[in-house]
């Protein structure tokens, strides 16, 4: 398992996430090379969600805007990107809303 800032960081979102009651989320494994792909899927309380996670300071590049648009627009799942913790926690806060 990779050791990178940005993994360490999507490792404690999702054991924070998954510490939800009615929460469960998971790390997508993708190649750079296959379609685009955002780094987490889940479900909160029966609503699909899809982020995209990256360290304080990086932003999503243009691709995986066009992903997060793209699930939101044409399909309706809940999607974003967060860089903290706290972030990914607001983000399910407002899918319980």
């Amino acid at each position: 398992m990779s050791n990178t800032p940005e993994a360490r960081l999507t490792n404690k979102m999702l054991a924070r996430m998954n510490a939800v009651e009615g929460c469960r989320a998971e790390k997508i494994h993708a190649s750079q090379f296959g379609m685009p792909k955002l780094d987490v899927f889940g479900a909160y309380k029966g609503k699909m969600f899809y982020l995209e996670i990256k360290i304080p300071g990086n932003k999503p590049t243009p691709r995986q805007v066009g992903t997060i648009k793209r699930w939101k627009e044409e399909a309706g799942v809940h999607t974003g990107w967060v860089d903290t913790v706290d972030g990914a926690m607001e983000f399910l806060n407002e899918l319980s809303e």
